[in-house]
């Protein structure tokens, strides 16, 4: 990873006790990378041609707690490189040995993403959060809606059966059983 240093401006005069060194906001000095190799690759020889401006993407994954809930996830890194090769050994040729190349670029461009997958992963707890509130809620009223229609149906089950044979009907239907309170041909 390169290291990023701020071009200064040394700042003296009345009010100030002293000088400081002031950053230029947004600027910074030469930078440089350096990459390790064990063996020489295809990718290796790339990076030799001065025609190219090789665009890197190095990964990794970064160990983070949340602090909403104090847990504890992996994280991924990307760091972007835009840098043209400045020096370059070929290594050793020795046997058994590590090659032991090592690449210097100077850095054009650097980039690096690590909190919008933090971010992402805190909007996505947070709706999920919403979703189990959401779905708790609809239960309940779920389970409402159900002991109502059971009750309403037990209600409506005991007004429309029928009277016991030899017993007189207790809504007015005069123990025929039938609603309009007729009689079946033949009954007596």
């Amino acid at each position: 990873m390169p290291e990023v240093s701020y071009i200064t401006e040394t700042i003296s005069g009345s009010g100030v006790a002293g000088e400081y060194e002031s950053p230029a906001l947004g600027m910074t000095q030469s930078m440089t990378a350096k990459l390790s190799w064990i063996s020489q690759t295809k990718n290796f020889y790339k990076l030799l041609d001065s025609t190219l401006q090789p665009l890197l993407e190095l990964r990794a994954s970064v160990q983070m707690e949340d602090e909403a809930t104090g847990i504890r996830k992996a994280v991924p890194l990307l760091v972007t490189l835009l840098a043209h090769t400045k020096t370059s050994p070929l290594g050793s040729l020795e046997t058994g040995k590590k090659h032991g190349n090592e690449t210097e670029m100077e850095v054009l461009r650097l980039q690096v993403e690590l909190t919008t997958e933090l971010e992402r992963a805190r909007r996505s707890q947070a709706a999920l959060s919403a979703n189990l509130a959401q779905r708790s809620m609809l239960r309940a009223q779920r389970m409402d809606l159900h002991g109502r229609i059971v009750g309403t149906m037990g209600m409506g089950m005991a007004a429309a059966a029928p009277a016991a044979p030899g017993r007189p009907a207790q809504d007015g239907q005069g123990g025929s059983g039938r609603p309009d309170g007729s009689r079946r041909a033949g009954a007596g």
